[in-house]
């Protein structure tokens, strides 16, 4: 909730610009997004597990595994194209977070990346790497 406070305050209002073109503002879908994050940190605070959660040193490689391949597909988004990057980024995710079934693969490979081109190059109107 603390994250989604500060993206809200302090990020979105300084790295956010406003733009000429395109007929949704470009500080809604953050402002969204954020939203959605301290809705549902809200909820995790206000319904926690019922189950306790054991100590593991798996979970903190699969999330230092998320890091590494976001970090590497921000890179290889200013060499290669987003149609060529984003599927294979929302592949290796899917893969990370465990799903083994080809549906949800094929779904999350395709479908993220044309949702996400849908959203940012026609509603947004902006420009995709």
């Amino acid at each position: 909730m603390l994250f989604a406070l500060a993206l809200w305050a302090v990020v979105i209002p300084d790295q956010v610009d406003s733009a000429s073109y395109g007929w949704m503002r470009p500080r809604t879908m953050p402002t969204v997004a954020t939203a959605a994050l301290g809705i549902f940190g809200a909820l995790l605070v206000v319904f926690p597990s019922a189950r306790p959660v054991a100590a593991s040193v798996e979970p903190a490689l699969r999330i230092g595994a998320v890091g590494v391949l976001a970090g590497a597909a921000v890179l290889a988004f200013g060499v290669f194209p987003f149609v060529v990057v984003a599927p294979l980024a929302a592949l290796g995710l899917s893969q990370l977070i465990g799903e083994r079934r080809w549906q949800w693969l094929v779904a999350a490979t395709v479908g993220v990346p044309g949702v996400i081109w849908l959203v940012v190059g026609w509603l947004l109107g902006r420009p995709l790497p």
